[in-house]
């Protein structure tokens, strides 16, 4: 597949899912919107494994003498986003 193939086919798949998402949001039958938002995690979830796996395959084909503090650096703004993230939405909700 290719690593630029990966992470485009990465991209377009959470678009999809935010797309679905965006679109279960106006169907007012319950278990249809249940049955999309099932569907729309799931592509999330496959298009967020892609996004990730191909980044650390290519800082470690990218970076060999560097490997451990390129990924340390990768892992650190995972976490950060991870935790940062709900924090942040929580406060621009109010």
């Amino acid at each position: 597949m290719g690593r630029k193939n990966a992470i485009t086919y990465g991209i377009m798949t959470l678009s999809l899912a935010t797309t679905l998402f965006a679109q279960a949001a106006m169907f007012t039958d319950q278990w249809t919107f249940f049955w999309l938002a099932c569907i729309a995690r799931a592509l999330q979830g496959l298009g967020d494994c892609i996004v990730i796996v191909t980044t650390f395959s290519i800082i470690t084909l990218e970076f060999p003498e560097n490997n451990i503090v390129y990924q340390g650096y990768l892992n650190m703004t995972l976490a950060a986003g991870l935790s940062l993230g709900p924090a942040i939405a929580a406060i621009a909700v109010r």
